[in-house]
């Protein structure tokens, strides 16, 4: 079984390197959420000017460390975002998980 996502552990990381760096009074729900769609184009980036043909798509590949890290990022700042916003993600992700088989179909549909 793959290891589970600690939204906890990782909020508490995020709020130390925060407040270490005298950052917390600038995540503000407008600045997080901003952060988020910063670090989304930089992941978007990565892929920019990639050929879609499927011969292509290996060499042109950005290195998986930097699709990781940007990844990770967008992960960190929506989890702040939802710490903001009294939001509980886990739960979020469920109920959307659960609005999508509801309306596209189950998720093991093989």
């Amino acid at each position: 079984m793959p290891p589970q996502l600690d939204l906890d552990r990782l909020s508490q990381s995020f709020s130390a390197v925060a407040r270490h760096q005298g950052w917390s009074s600038l995540h503000s729900p407008k600045s997080l959420a901003c952060a988020l769609s910063v670090e989304a184009g930089e992941l978007l980036r990565l892929f920019q000017w990639q050929n879609d043909k499927a011969t292509h798509i290996a060499a042109q590949a950005p290195a998986p460390a930097a699709v990781a890290a940007e990844l990770a990022d967008i992960v960190l700042y929506a989890n702040a975002l939802a710490d903001q916003l009294d939001i509980d993600l886990c739960e979020a992700l469920e109920q959307k998980c659960a609005a999508n088989e509801r309306r596209f179909g189950p998720a093991n549909d093989e």
